[in-house]
Parts: C-alpha cells; sequence; structure tokens
C-alpha cells in the first residue's frame, strides 16, 4: 500500500470555552445532552419563578387586612403546581445527566481506540503511557463535568438572565444591587480556577509517570522473583502510593477552600438584597407582593454561580483529561484516515504480491530501512535478511499500513490486478505473526508454557487461518533444532499452496529454505 505522509503530532491542547467545541462536533451524544439540558434548565427557571411568585401572591393576601384570604386547597394547588415541577425537573435532569454521561464517555473511547488502531505504531508506542491514561482516568474524569458542570452551566447562561429580568420589574432596586454582586462570584471564579487548573494539569501529569512506573514494576517481577527479591519493590509501591495521595489532597484542598469562598459570597450577596428590601418595606415604599416574591426568588439567583463553582474543579479535571481523546480525534485526523479507505472489492481468494519500491524509514541515527525495492510473490518463501536494527521489521509494519511518520517510498500489497490492498480489505486477507509472543498462556496455577511453546501455538493459530498472505516477524525465534526445523516445513509447504509467504530472519535453517533471501539495505550515521 502506498505510505501516506505522516500525520501531524497529536498535541493536546485545552480549550478555553467552557464547553470544548471538538466535543461539539465529534460527538453526537454531547449535542443531544447540551440541547437536552437547556430545555430542562429552562423549565426549572420557569418553575422557580412560579413558585416565588406562589409564595409572595399567598404572603401579601393572607397578611394584607383588605384582601380576601384564599381558602387552604387553593393555596396547596398553587403551591403544589410549580413545586412538583421542580422535583420533576430536577429528578428529570439528574437522570437524564448520568445516562448521558455514560453514552458521551462510551462513544468518545469507541473513537478514540479507532484512532490509535490506525495510528502509525511507532507514535502510538512514543504516546502509549499518556494514551492509556487518558482513556483510562482522564476520560473517566469526563463523568463530573457531563453530568455536573454543562447542567449548571446551561442553568447559568439561561436562570440569571430570566430571574434577574423578574427581579428587575418587580423591585428595580433589588436588581442594581443583585447586578453589583453578581460579578464577585466569577471573579474570584476565575482566580481559584487559575490555582486549580495548574494543580489539577501537575496531577494528572503526575498520575501518567506514576502508572508507568508501575507498569515498570509489574514488569519487572519474573526477573525479582528469579532472584529472590520480590521484596525489593514494597518500599517503591509505598512511595508512589503516597505520591499520588499527596497528589489528590492538595488538588482537593483547593476545591474545599474555593466552595467556601464561594458560598460566603453568595451568603453576603443574599443578605444586603434582604437587607435593603426590609428597609424599603418598612418605609412603605415597597410593595409587599414584590418584597416577599424578590425574597424568594433571590436566593435562586446566586444558586446556578455557587453550583458553577462547586463543579468547577471536576469540570477542569475532566476537560484535562478529555483534551489528549480529542485531540487524537481531530477532524484533519479523520479527514486524513477516510482518504486511505482501502477498495471494497479485493477478492478474498486472489494470490497477493508484496512489493516494496525504494521504501526507506527513518530511524535513530539515520534509516532503516534505506531504499528497499523488493518483491515478494505468493507461491514462494520469501526472507528479509539483515543485521539487527536494519529495519527488517519495520518493513512488514509499513507493508501493513503501520510505520507511516516520516516515511519515503512504497510498502504496497497487490492482488491479481495489481491493485493496492489496505485497511480492512488488506487485514482480511493477511495472517501476522509479530516477533513479541502472545501474553503468557497458563495450563494450571502451576504450570506455565515457554516462550517457545507460545510461539508455536501463535503460529499455529495464524497458519490456520488460511489467509493468502502470512508476514511473520523471527518466526522460529525461541523455538529447538527441531521445533524450528518443524516451522521451516509449515512455512514451504503455505508457499507451496500458493500463499504468500515473507517472514524475517536471522536463522541459517530457514534463510537456507527460502525461495528468495533480500538483504535489507540500511544507514547508520
Amino acid at each position: 500500500m502506498t505510505t501516506p505522509a505522516a500525520p501531524d503530532a497529536v498535541v493536546p491542547k485545552l480549550s478555553r470555552a467552557p464547553i470544548d467545541p471538538r466535543l461539539l462536533a465529534l460527538s453526537r451524544p454531547a449535542r443531544r445532552w447540551i440541547a437536552l439540558a437547556a430545555v430542562l434548565a429552562a423549565a426549572r427557571t420557569l418553575s422557580v419563578v412560579a413558585f416565588g411568585l406562589a409564595i409572595g401572591w399567598i404572603g401579601a393576601t393572607t397578611l394584607d387586612p383588605g384582601a380576601d384570604t384564599p381558602s387552604a386547597g387553593r393555596i396547596l394547588a398553587v403551591l403544589a403546581i410549580p413545586g412538583l415541577a421542580q422535583i420533576a425537573t430536577a429528578w428529570a435532569e439528574r437522570r437524564s445527566a448520568h445516562l448521558a454521561a455514560a453514552g458521551i464517555i462510551a462513544d468518545l473511547r469507541s473513537q478514540a481506540t479507532t484512532e490509535l488502531a490506525a495510528m502509525d505504531v511507532r507514535t502510538r508506542a512514543a504516546s502509549s503511557t499518556r494514551s492509556r491514561t487518558a482513556l483510562t482516568e482522564g476520560l473517566d474524569g469526563i463523568g463530573p463535568y457531563l453530568g455536573s458542570f454543562l447542567p449548571v452551566l446551561a442553568s447559568t447562561f439561561i436562570a440569571i438572565p430570566s430571574i434577574l429580568v423578574v427581579i428587575g420589574i418587580l423591585d428595580l432596586t433589588s436588581a442594581i444591587t443583585a447586578a453589583v454582586t453578581l460579578p464577585l462570584i466569577p471573579i474570584f471564579m476565575i482566580l481559584i480556577g487559575k490555582l486549580t487548573e495548574g494543580r489539577t494539569s501537575a496531577r494528572l501529569r503526575g498520575l501518567a509517570v506514576l502508572n508507568e512506573q508501575m507498569l515498570d514494576l509489574i514488569a519487572g517481577l519474573p526477573t525479582l522473583r528469579a532472584f529472590r527479591r520480590t521484596h525489593t519493590p514494597v518500599s517503591e509501591l509505598g512511595r508512589l502510593g503516597e505520591s499520588h495521595r499527596s497528589s489528590t489532597m492538595r488538588v482537593l484542598r483547593i476545591a474545599f477552600l474555593s466552595g467556601a469562598v464561594l458560598e460566603f459570597f453568595a451568603t453576603l450577596s443574599v443578605a444586603l438584597v434582604a437587607v435593603g428590601i426590609g428597609l424599603r418595606l418598612v418605609t412603605g415604599s415597597l410593595d409587599l407582593f414584590a418584597g416577599l416574591t424578590v425574597l424568594v426568588i433571590i436566593g435562586e439567583l446566586y444558586v446556578p454561580l455557587r453550583a458553577l463553582g462547586a463543579a468547577y474543579h471536576s469540570a477542569r479535571e475532566g476537560a484535562e483529561g478529555a483534551a489528549e481523546v480529542l485531540a487524537l480525534l481531530d477532524p484533519a485526523s479523520a479527514a486524513r484516515a477516510r482518504s486511505t479507505e482501502p477498495p471494497d472489492d479485493v477478492a478474498p481468494s486472489a494470490p497477493f504480491e508484496i512489493v516494496f519500491s525504494s521504501l526507506a524509514v527513518p530511524s535513530r541515527g539515520g534509516a532503516a530501512p534505506t531504499g528497499l525495492t523488493a518483491r515478494a510473490g505468493a507461491g514462494t518463501l520469501t526472507v528479509l535478511a539483515g543485521p539487527n536494527g536494519s529495519g527488517k521489521s519495520t518493513a512488514l509494519l509499513a507493508a501493513l499500513g503501520l510505520v507511516r511518520d516520516g516515511v519515503s517510498g512504497t510498502a504496497e500489497v497487490h492482488d491479481r490486478d495489481g491493485r493496492a490492498a489496505s485497511g480492512d480489505a488488506l487485514y482480511s486477507q493477511v495472517a501476522w505473526l509479530p516477533q513479541a509472543p502472545a501474553p503468557e498462556r497458563t495450563v494450571n496455577s502451576a504450570s506455565r508454557v515457554s516462550t517457545g511453546q507460545q510461539r508455536l501455538a501463535d503460529l499455529d493459530a495464524e497458519l490456520d487461518r488460511r489467509r493468502p498472505v502470512l508476514l511473520l516477524d523471527e518466526p522460529t525465534a525461541h523455538l529447538d533444532d527441531h521445533h524450528a526445523r518443524e516451522v521451516v516445513r509449515r512455512l514451504r509447504e503455505a508457499a507451496a499452496d500458493g500463499r504468500t509467504v515473507l517472514a524475517t530472519s536471522h536463522d541459517d535453517r530457514l534463510l537456507a529454505a527460502a525461495s528468495d533471501v533480500i538483504e535489507v539495505p540500511y544507514e547508520h550515521r
């Protein structure tokens, strides 16, 4: 297949907007949830205002000696309708938030894993720890962002202007006081958020490092067990755990302190409005109905901002974790992937030929391979030979389309009509045996198969798939002489059946049995 140009490096970038526009562009469930959150916020605001007007009307008619006192049934009906509406909208919001968050996370995780599978293997390996953290802890952190922050954000933009207008109609002085005090909360939210953002970013970076260190410890356990040093990692595990606990507690302290500060300013603002209403009620310059209604709904004016401040910390953590995933799903990258979609009409039983044309792949200090031009035809056993680091395995990966960054030349798999296959149309025809063995198999709790046995089992599985193209990276590695010769025999039989067999090897037994041996050119400066 033609090796496409290297994709741009994925650089996670945290959006400064309250809602990352990439989330809206890439996730249809996210767009649906934001629209539903806005509708629910509007319904809840309407019920809050209706409840405040009901309380004001009941209080004014009950306390006014000249007014007709409403019956108990009428009072209950007037209070029950907006009250039940508030309960219903709150329940719908919580339930919808949970379901929407789960759906959006699943959608983003599915898209991200698909994009990672199509990524250049070297790029994917270089960012494996970061991507793994983003797809697990980071992406799970979007839950509070979607389920708490977005509904509160919708309520802030809908409820505050609506309630402020109602207060302005009833009592302009209270509306002016509220408008003056409202900005205090966002100002302190921004100041606290700046500090929270830096700590949250540091925590996620530290978590990625902790994950990598933990995986290194786990990978080294067999060696430690062999040398009876399994007690050695105990202190290191304790240090890693303590480091994670400390970074988490630093972030939580800021979250708790920010909540206390925001509550203080919200309470102080409500008190200022309430004192002004009380003084004007005493002097008679304010109507009792208007005063009672404003007193009831003024607290709701600050509720969205207080909730926004409480959810801000978790929202920033979720946004930090999502930035990596959203960067992977950049529309430009998706367009490049779509532009290389394979033809769907490659015949499953057609003979295939693997063609390398001036293939060069940059490596540390040179290129490996460089200028590789060769063919591996159907019915042949072709072996790529060369020293370690010459690019033999890289050539196989290029033929699979898994190495693309910085590559020049082509590595193509042709069908009988000379068309290059790629993507699913290629993978459905290829049996692939990488050099790394499959995960260790166990016979029982006390018996483990050897690396060579795993290698044979993996080879058997690939040969049994009856694919017309076999790509094998060091197929005789880790095998004794008897089993290595058996593998060589089976590969020759596969080639005799008309299959295209391309392997890399240093093994003289496989080189001697090959139909064609190709020395892989390389360049090390």
